[in-house]
């Protein structure tokens, strides 16, 4: 968390989220989640959890410009999947960044 929190434009946003807000050229919220292996999140209301095991980015259509995606919204998203030594994927097309990490 305390690495995310770093980065630039990103504030936290609720107790496990945070937003990457560049207003009104960008804005992305990031959740910090629990989820199965099927990637449902199971968190329950008031329990704690050791580690999450999944962060999912969301861009607001109003913010979402697909000439623009790769250079406002993929660096901060990689910055955070490389910290992790995690691997990025979109969740609608299955395709993952980088494209030679799968």
């Amino acid at each position: 968390m305390a690495f995310i929190a770093g980065l630039a434009n990103v504030k936290a946003s609720g107790s496990k989220g945070f937003v990457l807000d560049d207003r009104p050229r960008r804005w992305m919220e990031i959740h910090l989640e629990v989820v199965s292996e099927e990637g449902d999140n199971i968190e329950e209301s008031g329990e704690e959890y050791p580690e999450v095991n999944c962060l999912r980015l969301h861009i607001p259509y109003a913010y979402f410009r697909n000439n623009t995606f790769n250079h406002d919204y993929l660096p901060t998203a990689l910055e955070i999947a490389r910290h992790l030594q995690w691997t990025l994927t979109d969740d609608q097309t299955g395709q993952i960044w980088p494209p030679n990490a799968g």
